[in-house]
Parts: structure tokens; sequence; C-alpha cells
């Protein structure tokens, strides 16, 4: 069991670091100092047409790492959500 859970951890906090790296391509990179919150809300202000995406994000990835038990099938919606991050955005 807590193999799984780990294995779920990292492959969250790998996915929520491949959503930072597409931020930083549109010209938002993350301190290394700063947390998921304050993280999105700098990003959301600085690109407003993708603020509900950026949030929502964020705020997913706080429940899947720091939740006991997340929903069942967060992690697969959360994977097409950050996936699909970008896709739409015109820089």
């Amino acid at each position: 069991m807590q193999l799984r859970t780990r294995s779920r951890v990292d492959r969250v906090k790998a996915l929520y670091e491949y959503f930072c790296r597409k931020i930083a391509r549109l010209g938002v990179p993350r301190d290394p100092c700063e947390g998921p919150l304050d993280f999105a809300r700098r990003a959301a202000q600085s690109l407003p047409n993708e603020s509900n995406r950026i949030r929502q994000i964020a705020d997913t990835y706080i429940l899947l790492r720091y939740a006991p038990q997340p929903a069942s099938g967060m992690l697969d919606r959360f994977a097409k959500e950050v996936n699909a991050f970008g896709a739409r955005t015109r820089h």
C-alpha cells in the first residue's frame, strides 16, 4: 500500500512539474520557493485568459498531493488537464 501511495504521489509531482514548465514557456517561471497557491495566483494574473484553468489545476494538485484519500479518478483527470493545458493558449 505504501508503494502504491508513493507512486501516485510521484506521478502527481511529475505532472505538476510538467505543468510548471508549460507555464514557464509562456513567460511565467515558478520560483523554487514558491508554493502552488502563490504560483497559481501569479500565473493567473500574468495569463488572464488561462486563469481559471491554472487555478483548477493548482487546486487539483493540492488535493492530490496532500489529501489522504483523493477521489477516485482524480489523478487521471489531473493528467488530462495538465496535458491539455497550453494546447489552446496563444501567446
